[in-house]
């Protein structure tokens, strides 16, 4: 009997929130995603009660049945009226909750339709149509981007091979291990390929080279060595003074003074093993073969790239007049500790972006793009008004108790950002030649400035669609989903922080065993960024049992 008063009680006091005048008020207020949380909340109270009762029900009449076997003249005849009277009031009472579920049913069925207006959805799904065309326009709806890059880095970089410095077989660029090879590869792949007078120093006979090749090198400072017995000691700082080269002989050769990025219209480059300033010593070969072989020749007789020199880059830039593309390549050498890593970098750009069909559609949905942008912000400072969201305390507004609130203001953050880098890019590119031909023209910090634009685009894309979510949850299941969710979200922290522990601990091993051998855990920030990628994919176990025979293969396992 107490476990029937307790569901009776129960049933009457979820009814009574049903039907309190706050809840129904609430409901009409502004913060409609709050009380669509609140409404829903309550129907899944409401069930379980719902449901509770009747296991409750189950269970007294099994006990009542256990309790009373078939004694008949021993029951009570007043007690069986009480029972029977009991249950005709449990069943009134259950009716009337099923009626009133549904009645709330109904209304978060009404709300969630009225949540979101038709001109909410249709302006939002508007915006997503407009920002994800101008995007595709503004990459290039076609793959001649990918293909014009697949020509240049396959015949510089994959296929072309060269002697080694001891004549002993073949390499290709990613084999280059030594100074030498550096010299080799400049002299025997790279100025012929690109420095071809017989195609009108066109590559594969479509790329025109624009204004030649500059090839810098970046070098550490030299100090004093710590021991007296040895000599030619660098200390860990970018040297920007003036080195003087000497022939074999001791003859003076040449001076090679520092030139800052900006003075060259270069960026910083973040490399494999490290970032590299965009000033250097520089040396530029125009469009001249014999003139380029004969530098190069130069250089290594007095041993230009030596100990001191930390980075090597030659860049050279190209424009394929078919498809009005621009192409930018950096050929690299990393040399950290006397070794030789080879590196390279080559995108292709659309500069002109209004040139053609594309290019007047691509305007056309920029200005889309703005204005909406410019409405979006009138429309959140306006409810941002409203509701208070300049708000804190005890007298904070409703303008945050939405989850989504925090997306909006970050999307809209990152649209204003990718505008600006937008409008410095245009700036940019209209002081730039670039087409020029009989000089070497950087277009490092264009495709710097590009690059930046692309990653903000790429986010916004990310959030847009995130977004969508927010017009879809209006559906039961997937309600469902984010209910769901949001209620193991304790869960799912938990399992996190015991992941991160396990990622810690194994990195922290693996950098302590193959840091001197291993690339993936060459340094500690490396090693716990390759141990949360591990938990994806395997670890590179030859090289594992190479470094530490025993204990790579259990590390493995």
């Amino acid at each position: 009997m107490a476990d029937e008063e307790n569901v009776t009680t129960d049933v009457a006091n979820a009814t009574n929130d049903v039907t309190d005048t706050s809840v129904a008020e609430d409901l009409h207020t502004n913060d409609t995603d709050s009380n669509m949380e609140k409404a829903i909340e309550l129907a899944v109270a409401m069930e379980e009660v719902v449901h509770g009762d009747g296991n409750t029900d189950t269970t007294t009449n099994k006990d009542n049945e256990s309790k009373n076997p078939n004694d008949d003249n021993d029951n009570d005849s007043e007690d069986a009226d009480n029972q029977v009277e009991h249950i005709k009031q449990q069943t009134t009472l259950m009716e009337d909750m099923q009626t009133t579920l549904q009645q709330v049913d109904e209304k978060i069925d009404n709300f969630r339709d009225q949540k979101y207006s038709r001109t909410d959805c249709l302006c939002f799904f508007s915006f997503l149509l407009i920002f994800t065309t101008m995007a595709v326009l503004a990459r290039g709806v076609s793959d001649l981007s990918f293909t014009q890059t697949f020509a240049i880095r396959t015949s510089l970089i994959e296929r072309d091979e060269f002697v080694p410095w001891n004549d002993v077989g073949e390499k290709t660029f990613a084999d280059g291990s030594t100074i030498g090879d550096i010299y080799l590869y400049l002299r025997s792949v790279a100025v012929p390929f690109l420095l071809n007078p017989d195609d009108g120093y066109r590559i594969q006979k479509q790329h025109s080279l624009l204004g030649g090749l500059r090839l810098k090198q970046i070098r550490m400072t030299p100090s004093e060595c710590s021991k007296a017995e040895f000599n030619d000691c660098w200390q860990d700082e970018w040297f920007r003074g003036t080195v003087n080269y000497t022939y074999p002989n001791g003859s003076h050769a040449a001076s090679f003074t520092y030139i800052d990025s900006e003075e060259l219209d270069d960026q910083s480059w973040r490399g494999k093993y490290g970032s590299y300033p965009g000033g250097g010593f520089v040396v530029e070969f125009g469009l001249d073969r014999d003139a380029a072989v004969a530098a190069i020749d130069f250089l290594r007789d007095i041993s230009w790239i030596d100990g001191g020199t930390r980075f090597v880059a030659m860049d050279f830039n190209t424009f394929n007049p078919s498809s009005g593309l621009h192409s930018t390549a950096r050929i690299a050498w990393e040399m950290p500790s006397g070794s030789v890593y080879p590196n390279d970098e080559i995108k292709t750009w659309k500069f002109e972006r209004y040139a053609g069909g594309d290019g007047v559609a691509l305007a056309v949905f920029y200005v889309l793009f703005v204005i909406w942008v410019i409405g979006i912000t009138a429309m959140e400072t306006s409810s941002c008004w409203m509701m208070g969201c300049l708000k804190c305390g005890k007298h904070k507004g409703s303008y945050w108790n939405s989850k989504w609130k925090a997306l909006d203001v970050a999307n809209l953050v990152i649209f204003y950002l990718s505008i600006a880098l937008f409008i410095n890019n245009e700036v940019y590119r209209a002081s730039v030649d670039m087409y020029r031909t009989d000089a070497f023209v950087s277009f490092r910090k264009l495709q710097y400035g590009l690059t930046y634009e692309s990653y903000t685009t790429a986010v916004n894309g990310l959030l847009l669609w995130i977004k969508l979510f927010k017009y879809l949850a209006i559906n039961k299941r997937l309600r469902f989903l984010f209910t769901m969710l949001s209620r193991s979200s304790a869960d799912i922290l938990m399992f996190v922080i015991v992941l991160f522990v396990f990622v810690i601990a194994f990195g922290t091993a693996g950098f302590l065993t193959f840091n001197s051998d291993v690339d993936d855990f060459r340094s500690y920030v490396f090693s716990m960024s390759n141990m949360v990628r591990f938990t994806l994919v395997d670890m590179d176990y030859p090289a594992l049992t190479v470094s530490a025979r025993l204990w790579g293969s259990l590390f493995y396992f």
